[in-house]
């Protein structure tokens, strides 16, 4: 049971993670600019890598629970959660659900922000621009 729920998570976190990074490639010009582009994504990543290893040593439980449901940092703080706290199987299935949820929306604005990006080549689209005019659209 413990490996399926890893390898459930490590799964849809690999995909949630590369759906992220594709929206972001979509937007730079040049090869050049992605490492700037993609430095916000990776030091959120990096941070809650390490909110999760120091919640490991922590006797209450509370920060590494949050970290587990929210879908940024559960595929990254879920097995330490099942297995060093015995996380409660409601709570590993609410926090799948959400990464679920979140994967499927980050897919659908990955997917408008592509077109968006490969429609305006030539003039630099920042994210949050490019989120702007997709949801302003509908």
């Amino acid at each position: 049971l413990t490996i399926g729920i890893f390898l459930s998570f490590f799964i849809l976190g690999y995909i949630m993670y590369n759906i992220i990074f594709a929206a972001i490639g979509a937007l730079v010009e040049r090869m050049e600019d992605i490492n700037s582009v993609a430095q916000p994504i990776i030091l959120i990543v990096v941070l809650i890598f390490f909110a999760g290893m120091t919640s490991i040593n922590m006797p209450n439980p509370t920060l590494n629970n949050i970290l587990a449901v929210i879908p940024l940092s559960s595929p990254m703080v879920i097995l330490s959660a099942v297995i060093m706290r015995g996380m409660s199987l409601y709570l590993v299935g609410l926090s799948f659900i959400l990464l679920l949820l979140t994967t499927i929306l980050l897919c659908y604005i990955a997917a408008k922000i592509y077109r968006l990006g490969s429609l305006s080549y030539g003039n630099k689209i920042g994210l949050f621009k490019a989120v702007k005019l997709i949801f302003s659209k509908n």
